[in-house]
């Protein structure tokens, strides 16, 4: 048993993470749809269930689909089909996508790398609190990211057909896939002019950059579907999101690198990458290191994926996309160069004491036992030699953990890129809950964006069809007669209103830094 154990510790260790993964997301599993899930993607798949499973533009109002790419909403309508139409259900359809983003880890590390690595980079992306809250969410940044790195590991191991396939499903679950492709064609470009120019033959090079552009082929056929169907390629709304001056386009990518080096605890990772870059460029690591290309070709994805995401509609959830291939990067660098190793001195004096106890132990072993199995006493001291060089490495593990656990994950806003969502969304429900209790559906009430929807729109899980409220918006005037406001939008309205209107407080609602109040208007 104890030897099983110790060949097959590191898929132990997997398992153990992804069980008290999936016991921690059990409770958020019935929790209503926050934000975008709540709005485009959560209703956005329960609607295609109800109607039609396609890939095609014409699959889902364009209020619904923004023009987007629809795999990801595809995948979630079919899954409601098999398993039903439940909260539970849609949210185990993005957990299933977490589970499987995890694994996709382990496995990249385990053979690019070493096993070692790999737990230690599905550890550190579990701790950070965007994975955490997007891991339920339904939202396709997990999937942007589990098919982005399928696809750079397929373009690394030269499985050129599976490489074909995952880069295709990446540009049909989001328009940022393209960053995946992009890297590859980047490091692709790079080895024909600098690397290996001398032993690329123009076959090669042509069959390769055919290999390159099917994905690219394969997604344009959708764009010209779009084009006919819709009268455009990108959703004109997101267009003009695009942001064309440079004042703006480096405050984004100032916010989205801060977001991704700096905030959640990651200013602890970036540090510690810091200095295994020093230590591995003076420890010569580099030199003649097959890890080299899948370390530069993740941080080119990650460089490519900050500059297109500054371009883009500013949303610190983006960075999702990036946080797996930062992970691996960090694992693998503070794993190399923090690990303290021997000298040759050492090393020798090490082996002849380990020589010297195998010895010892032997003498007293039967025959039978000597046939090519390590002494409990040598095994013992390989373990606790191996202990003391990694000592530094679990030193700063232990540091990792604690920060996440006892200062990070518990920290709580009311974004959907930490927990705090979910105290948002259970003060949602018992402001809709008390306004049901009440039967205020016949009133009319001002409130915000989601508010409005979460009283309007059955699907995004807080009332059924026949509870909906009719006559809810966002302009206050001489009619109304509720006001809900809350604390995650609608600052400037809830002092302007309460400044100028005679407004007499119902009931209050709060949880940790999450509130909502219900008013109503006096004559």
């Amino acid at each position: 048993m104890l030897r099983f154990i110790k060949q097959h510790i590191y898929l132990i260790l997997l398992i153990i993470l992804l069980v008290v993964f999936i016991v921690v997301k059990i409770p958020y599993l019935s929790l209503p749809y926050y934000w975008d899930e709540a709005w485009v993607y959560g209703p956005a798949i329960r609607i295609m269930e109800a109607h039609k499973l396609s890939l095609l533009p014409d699959a889902l109002p364009i209020y619904y689909s923004r023009g987007h790419p629809l795999l990801f909403h595809f995948l979630g309508a079919l899954w409601l089909r098999i398993f039903g139409t439940s909260l539970t259900a849609s949210h185990l359809y993005a957990l299933i996508i977490s589970i499987a983003l995890i694994v996709l880890v382990f496995v990249f590390c385990k053979n690019l790398f070493n096993k070692e690595v790999g737990i230690i980079a599905c550890l550190f992306l579990v701790l950070q609190p965007i994975f955490l809250a997007q891991s339920v969410l339904v939202l396709p940044e997990v999937m942007v990211s589990l098919f982005s790195l399928v696809t750079l590991y397929f373009f690394i191991k030269e499985k050129w057909g599976w490489y074909m396939l995952s880069a295709t499903l990446v540009l049909y679950t989001k328009e940022t896939g393209i960053v995946a492709v992009a890297a590859t064609g980047l490091w692709f470009l790079i080895e024909v002019l600098f690397m290996k120019r001398k032993y690329i033959s123009l076959k090669y090079f042509i069959l390769r950059s055919l290999i390159l552009i099917v994905p690219l082929l394969l997604i344009g056929v959708f764009l010209l579907i779009q084009k006919k169907m819709n009268g455009w390629y990108f959703f004109p709304e997101h267009i003009n999101y695009i942001t064309s001056d440079k004042s703006g386009f480096a405050d984004k990518l100032q916010a989205y690198s801060a977001s991704l080096f700096i905030y959640w605890g990651r200013n602890v990772l970036s540090t510690a990458l810091i200095v295994a870059l020093f230590l591995y460029f003076f420890k010569k690591k580099h030199l003649n290191n097959k890890a080299n290309q899948p370390i530069l070709i993740l941080s080119i994805y990650i460089i490519l994926f900050l500059l297109a995401s500054s371009f883009n509609f500013s949303s610190p959830r983006y960075i999702m996309s990036m946080i797996a291939p930062f992970m691996i990067i960090v694992a693998y660098m503070v794993f190399t160069t923090f690990t303290f190793r021997l000298d040759k001195s050492q090393d020798s004096k090490s082996n002849v004491m380990l020589r010297s106890e195998t010895s010892r132990s032997m003498a007293y072993e039967s025959p039978t036992s000597r046939r090519g199995i390590a002494s409990p006493q040598c095994d013992k001291a390989s373990w606790g030699l191996k202990l003391k060089t990694w000592g530094f490495l679990f030193a700063f593990i232990i540091a990792v953990c604690a920060v996440q656990l006892f200062i990070q994950i518990p920290t709580r806003n009311s974004s959907d890129h930490n927990l705090g969502y979910a105290d948002c969304v259970k003060v949602h429900q018992q402001t809709v809950d008390y306004c049901l209790a009440n039967h205020f559906q016949g009133k009319k009430i001002f409130t915000e964006f989601l508010m409005m929807g979460n009283l309007g729109n059955p699907y995004c899980g807080y009332l059924s069809e026949d509870d909906k409220f009719h006559d809810v918006s966002s302009h206050f005037d001489a009619n109304t007669q509720l006001c809900i406001f809350y604390n995650m939008e609608g600052a400037d309205d809830y002092k302007r209103i309460m400044a100028s209107a005679k407004l007499h407080l119902l009931t209050r609602f709060e949880l940790r830094q999450a509130w909502a109040e219900v008013w109503e208007v006096g004559k």
